[in-house]
C-alpha cells in the first residue's frame, strides 16, 4: 500500500505539474506559444503525461507476481508515454518553425 500511494502521488503531481505548465502558458503568465505548433506540441505532452501517468499507476497496483502481463505491459505504457510527453516538452522548447 506505501508503494501504491507513493506512485499514485508521483503520478499526480507530474500530471498536475504539466497541466500547470500549459495553463500558465495559456493565461501568459510564462512565455506562450508563438506558433499553432508549439501549442499542440503542449497539448499533445499534456495528453501523454496523463496517459503515462496512468500507467505508472496501473503497474504499481498491479504485482509482478501475481498479474505479470499486466504489470510488465503498464511499465511499458509508463515508459513510452512519458518519454513522448519529455519529447514534446522540449521540441516545444525547440521549435523554431
Amino acid at each position: 500500500p506505501f508503494f501504491i500511494g507513493l506512485c499514485c502521488a508521483t503520478a499526480g503531481l507530474y500530471m498536475l505539474t504539466v497541466l500547470i505548465e500549459r495553463h500558465l502558458r495559456h493565461k501568459r503568465r510564462i512565455p506562450g506559444s508563438l506558433h499553432k505548433r508549439t501549442t499542440h506540441y503542449d497539448i499533445a505532452s499534456v495528453i501523454f503525461a496523463i496517459i503515462g501517468s496512468l500507467g505508472l499507476i496501473f503497474l504499481s497496483i498491479f504485482d509482478a507476481f501475481n498479474y505479470s502481463n499486466v504489470h510488465w505491459s503498464m511499465t511499458v505504457v509508463f515508459i513510452i508515454f512519458v518519454a513522448l510527453s519529455v519529447i514534446f516538452q522540449v521540441s516545444r522548447s525547440f521549435c523554431v518553425f
